[in-house]
C-alpha cells in the first residue's frame, strides 16, 4: 500500500475546507450541490499509475426539491 488516508479530519493537501467534503471517522463524504458536481484530489501525493479501492454509497434522498409540486 502506497497511500492510506485516515480521514479523521480533512488534510490541507485536499484543498480548502469545504462543506462539500467533510471528513471524520475514517470517511470523506462528497456532497455536491443540486445539479452540480464536486471533485477533490490530494495534491501532495500522486502516482504514475495505480489501483483505487473505494466504497460508494448513494444517498437515499436524491430528489431535487425544486421539482416537487407546490404544497
Amino acid at each position: 500500500m502506497l497511500f492510506d488516508e485516515p480521514f479523521q479530519t480533512l488534510d490541507a493537501s485536499w484543498g480548502p475546507a469545504s462543506d462539500n467534503i467533510p471528513a471524520s471517522e475514517g470517511k470523506a463524504t462528497l456532497k455536491p450541490g443540486i445539479n452540480n458536481f464536486y471533485w477533490a484530489w490530494n495534491t501532495a501525493f500522486s502516482l504514475p499509475e495505480g489501483e483505487l479501492c473505494a466504497d460508494v454509497t448513494q444517498a437515499s434522498d436524491t430528489e431535487d426539491p425544486r421539482l416537487r409540486p407546490p404544497a
